[in-house]
């Protein structure tokens, strides 16, 4: 009876620690899936600034309700909402706009801050070529 009664303290302690680590693997899975939404969000604006020949403007929303939303000179066309409660929590350089000019080019280097829960924040960088990578 001692014995059998080791065997499921040391199957509680290990189930423990599995539960830990899965949290931590799925939350990491949900802050990758949202890194490369808005990645793709920040490619496609890049292009329809290129194929439309006109400038853009992408307005961010921090905090809980995280979203982006896209406008041109004739009003907003797209947006979108951060999935899995994963938070815009920074934007550099400082404001609350990202802005293209009519060649899909952006005006400046921008690196949009994105975390969930205690994660460490990971960064969406759109560099002035327009290029988006996840460092």
């Amino acid at each position: 009876m001692l014995e059998l009664l080791l065997v499921l303290a040391v199957l509680a302690i290990l189930g423990g620690l599995a539960v830990v680590n899965l949290n931590g693997y799925i939350q990491n899975s949900r802050l990758n899936q949202a890194l490369q939404e808005v990645a793709e969000a920040l490619r496609s604006v890049g292009n329809r600034a290129l194929t439309e020949s006109r400038g853009y403007t992408v307005s961010v929303t921090f905090g809980a309700n995280s979203r982006l939303e896209w406008a041109n000179s004739e009003g907003t066309v797209g947006s979108l909402r951060v999935p899995n409660n994963v938070q815009i929590v920074s934007l550099s350089p400082a404001g609350s706009t990202l802005q293209y000019a009519g060649r899909g080019f952006p005006i400046n280097q921008y690196r949009i801050g994105l975390q969930i829960g205690s994660r460490p924040v990971r960064e969406v960088v759109l560099l002035p070529t327009g290029k988006v990578v996840i460092p």
